[in-house]
């Protein structure tokens, strides 16, 4: 199933406004239920029942609708032209950076207000987890800073030195929402993640004597959690610069990826031929966390593709790399 029908689904459950739930008055005292996480667990291996889905495309009035995303590659790449304007990809990581560290104590590390570098107004914050590292101030959850980027809820930021404006606003936010967003991580894939962003390729030979079409590939270290500077890291330093990779092929069937290239207006009619490029992979907490406190990806699968103007068929397959690398899930 392409990325694109596994995001369409979360967005369709993300964008539940519970505008008729009662907002709570407890304040802080209801905030500390969603920062220690003791009454609210994640059951993995329980994803939420189809009865459950059904009522909320009923609640979104979608019926399980099949949205437009207008997807387009451009030399091998996404060009998402979303509505909302955000990466589909990124959304995806962050659901799942979230769902890794749903069991991290928020509420210790950043308080229960936070200005600048400081909890609560005083006390110096310490980062030392990746899983805090992608919250910047002053959010101090990956559940307010979610709708603040995906969703444009910015009161959060806008009264961030106003501590009676802050307890309202997070009350309101925590009894409207928290429930749509706990299901949202629960769905959230951490180790069959897909992109069309972190790994790029292209076609930079043809060897006619060993049948062997040359493909060159790089995997990115700069994929980001949200908006920070918090980035995944692939697990070997070997990805750190491009890789070579054959694949065995009749001279027959690479001439007619050369001539499909051929015919595209947008390259010359020599390699190398830039190639969309599929990426599997995991998405981890490393087992030694040190600055600057970044998630960690283990690569599953690769599948090179030929280019074209939307998602890629499995006829437009060329070849796959697989791998068994994992990252500390």
């Amino acid at each position: 199933m392409h990325i694109r029908r596994t995001m369409l689904l979360i967005l369709a459950v993300g964008f539940i406004c519970c505008k008729d739930s009662k907002k709570s008055n407890t304040g802080a005292s209801e905030y500390d239920k969603l920062m220690n996480k003791e009454d609210i667990v994640l059951d993995e291996e329980s994803p939420v029942k189809q009865d459950e889905k059904s009522i909320t495309d009923k609640a979104t009035g979608t019926e399980q609708a099949e949205f437009d995303t207008d997807v387009q590659f451009l030399n091998g790449t996404p060009m998402y032209d979303l509505s909302s304007g955000y990466n589909l990809e990124e959304h995806e990581r962050f659901l799942a950076a979230t769902k890794l560290c749903w069991s991290y104590d928020y509420k210790a590390t950043l308080g229960e207000t936070r200005m600048g570098n400081h909890k609560n107004g005083k006390e110096r914050i310490n980062i030392t987890s990746c899983c805090a590292s992608f919250v910047p101030s002053p959010y101090i959850s990956p559940f307010e800073y979610y709708y603040s980027l995906y969703h444009g809820n910015t009161d959060i930021r806008t009264y961030q030195n106003n501590v009676f404006k802050l307890q309202e606003i997070r009350s309101n936010l925590l009894s409207e929402n928290f429930e749509t967003f706990q299901q949202m991580v629960q769905n959230a894939q951490t180790d069959n993640l897909e992109s069309y962003t972190l790994c790029t390729s292209n076609i930079q030979n043809y060897d006619i004597e060993k049948e062997e079409l040359e493909i060159r590939y790089y995997v990115s270290n700069n994929s980001k959690v949200g908006s920070s500077s918090a980035k995944v890291k692939s697990l070997a330093s070997r990805y750190q610069s491009s890789v070579t990779h054959y694949i065995p092929m009749s001279a027959e069937k690479a001439k007619a990826i050369y001539e499909h290239y051929a015919s595209l207006n947008d390259y010359s009619k020599n390699p190398p031929f830039q190639l969309i490029t599929k990426t599997t992979y995991l998405l981890g907490i490393p087992s030694v966390e040190k600055r600057p406190y970044n998630f960690e990806i283990g690569l599953r699968k690769i599948e090179f593709f030929k280019s074209g103007s939307g998602y890629p068929e499995p006829e437009d397959k060329i070849g796959e790399i697989q791998f068994v690398e994992k990252p500390n899930t």
